[in-house]
């Protein structure tokens, strides 16, 4: 795999083109359902990105609240609680299960940079105090990535403290992290020592983002974001430059002039046809009118730009105002760090949550009663539309080996 060349880096912050980048947000988001919807209604915004994600919101080991029909959700694990999990949007992406477990989600994705195709893994891992820091799948996963020479960047909530990604003090945990990233071609990519976690006035650096060489000179404008995730853990955003892609166009067949396709039919086809002696005949005449059909089609029903930008149906002005509302707070108490500030923080927190909650259920009660009304198939359609499945990724033959590609996969889902 061909390795992405080294760039001059520089110290100042260049802020992408949305087009021509693949933004990257890493979070911990702690179960939270505010933090989930704004995670969510933040990717519609995007036209590509990759989002990597701990701690999701969990019922029933099933991740809730991050399913769209405009993202791909990947997760490592099916049969325990997932405690990880990818989104990826507008980038072509499958998954490595065989390097995936409950705290782990490992993605492969594909892009264009200087008109080439370069392929990256990208992981979401989570590392809990109540277990082994590196866990056999991490390190089967750096190991992979180091054999076929695949850039790797991993997000991880390491639970761990060191100078190195801006702590500012160190733990156990924290040296042997750190003493491992040294046998590893991993490099930190955390700048500053802006803390990623905060709960009231306890602040620190427990999130790091790492990459191997081959891809750390294109990772651009990482930082922790300064607002409110209503999460304790802070964003973390960063960008990597991608080729800008062509624009996605689509016919809505809905929008189709009806009158222009007839007229373009009666003017191209009317009554007249061929002789028609022969079976050829037969056929050549039938691809003349399956051809004018097609093409009047075409020209009652144009392609129009599909914009990668959708909406969330129940996001609203109201909420829209109170997440302002409660990001104002916030700013002031993380200055202040009175408690009386933190209090007004709170409260303004459960102002947003009561207003989403009620927000939600207005939305699926409008779904559920417009569906009613509709034919059956039509229905099905409707609601399977939102529940998107991840694509196919890394397959485990019989033999217990793992397919190494996607045309290995191909070939072991026919045999």
């Amino acid at each position: 795999m061909v390795q992405l060349q080294q760039q001059k880096t520089t110290n100042t912050k260049t802020r992408l083109e949305v087009g021509t980048s693949v933004h990257f947000t890493q979070i911990n988001l702690q179960h939270n359902k505010s933090a989930t919807a704004q995670i969510c209604k933040q990717i519609t915004n995007l036209m590509s990105s990759v989002v990597l994600i701990q701690e999701p919101w969990v019922n029933k080991n099933k991740i809730l609240g991050l399913r769209s029909k405009v993202s791909t959700l990947f997760c490592g694990c099916n049969k325990n609680i997932p405690k990880t999990c990818v989104i990826t949007k507008g980038i072509h992406s499958y998954c490595l299960p065989q390097f995936g477990s409950k705290d782990q989600t490992a993605v492969c994705i594909n892009f264009k940079n200087s008109n080439k195709e370069y392929t990256i893994v990208v992981a979401s891992i989570y590392m809990p105090t109540d277990s082994i820091l590196l866990a056999p799948e991490t390190e089967r996963l750096i190991q992979y990535c180091n054999h076929n020479k695949l850039p790797l960047i991993i997000r991880c909530d390491a639970n761990a403290h060191h100078f190195r990604w801006g702590s500012q003090e160190c733990n156990r945990r924290g040296y042997t992290l750190s003493e491992y990233l040294a046998t590893t071609d991993l490099e930190v990519v955390n700048q500053g020592s802006e803390p990623t976690f905060c709960v009231n006035n306890k602040r620190t650096v427990i999130d790091v983002t790492l990459a191997t060489k081959a891809i750390l000179a294109v990772i651009q404008d990482w930082q922790v974001m300064p607002g409110d995730s209503f999460s304790d853990h802070r964003q973390i955003q960063f960008v990597v430059k991608q080729d800008k892609r062509p624009p996605n166009r689509r016919r809505n067949i809905k929008n189709t002039n009806w009158n222009t396709d007839e007229e373009e039919l009666s003017a191209k086809v009317g009554l007249w046809f061929g002789n028609i002696t022969t079976p050829a005949d037969i056929e050549r005449e039938l691809t003349k009118v399956n051809s004018t059909i097609i093409t009047s089609f075409e020209t009652a029903c144009p392609e129009r730009k599909v914009s990668g930008r959708h909406k969330v149906p129940w996001w609203n002005h109201e909420l829209k105002v109170l997440r302002q509302k409660a990001n104002k707070p916030f700013h002031i108490a993380y200055k202040s760090r009175s408690t009386d500030d933190w209090d007004k923080h709170r409260a303004a927190r459960r102002a947003f949550k009561k207003a989403l909650r009620q927000s939600k259920r207005e939305t699926r009660r409008d779904f559920c009663s417009r569906t009613e009304g509709i034919h059956e198939s039509s229905r099905l359609y409707k609601i399977l539309g939102h529940s998107p499945i991840g694509k196919l990724g890394m397959l485990q033959l019989p033999n217990g080996t793992w397919t190494n590609s996607l045309d290995e996969t191909y070939v072991g889902t026919v045999l």
